[in-house]
C-alpha cells in the first residue's frame, strides 16, 4: 500500500503460477491506474527494457555500396544540362574501395545528395523506379 501511495515501482518475485500477475492485475482494476507488465528472466538486461544501441555489422560494405550507388547517380544526372545539384567530392573520386579516406559523415553527404537529386528531377525518379506519374 505504501508503494502505491508513494507512486513507487514494485518488483514482485515468486514461483511460477503463485499469482503475482493476478494480484497486480486486480490492483490495476481496483485503483484504475495504468498497468505496464514486463516479463523478466535470469538473463534480462537493462537494454532489454530501456533499449540500447546495437552495432551495425558490415558497415564498411554498406558505405562502399552507398558510394558506388552515389557515383552512379552522379554520373546519370551530371549528363543533364539543367543539373543544378552540386556533386559532392566523395563521389567524384575513383577511390571507391579506400574506406579510410571517406569523411566521417560520408553516408550523410551521399544521402543528402540523393535527396537533392530526387527533388530536382522528380519525373526521372518515377521513370527510374518504374512508378507511374499518377500513383504507385
Amino acid at each position: 500500500q505504501r508503494c502505491i501511495a508513494q507512486r513507487e515501482a514494485v518488483l514482485i518475485c515468486g514461483s511460477t503460477g503463485c499469482g503475482k500477475t493476478t494480484v497486480i492485475q486486480l490492483l490495476h482494476i481496483l485503483l484504475g491506474r495504468p498497468l505496464l507488465i514486463v516479463n523478466c528472466h535470469a538473463t534480462t538486461e537493462t537494454t532489454d527494457i530501456l533499449g540500447g544501441l546495437r552495432p551495425i555489422r558490415g558497415r564498411d560494405g554498406i558505405l562502399t555500396d552507398m558510394v558506388a550507388k552515389g557515383q552512379q547517380l552522379a554520373l546519370q544526372y551530371s549528363i543533364s544540362e539543367e543539373s543544378s545539384v552540386e556533386i559532392p567530392t566523395i563521389l567524384l573520386t575513383s577511390e571507391s574501395q579506400n574506406i579510410d579516406r571517406y569523411p566521417s559523415d560520408a553516408a550523410t553527404i551521399i544521402y543528402e545528395f540523393s535527396k537533392a537529386i530526387w527533388a530536382a528531377f522528380p519525373t526521372q525518379r518515377q521513370e527510374t523506379s518504374g512508378e507511374s506519374k499518377t500513383g504507385p
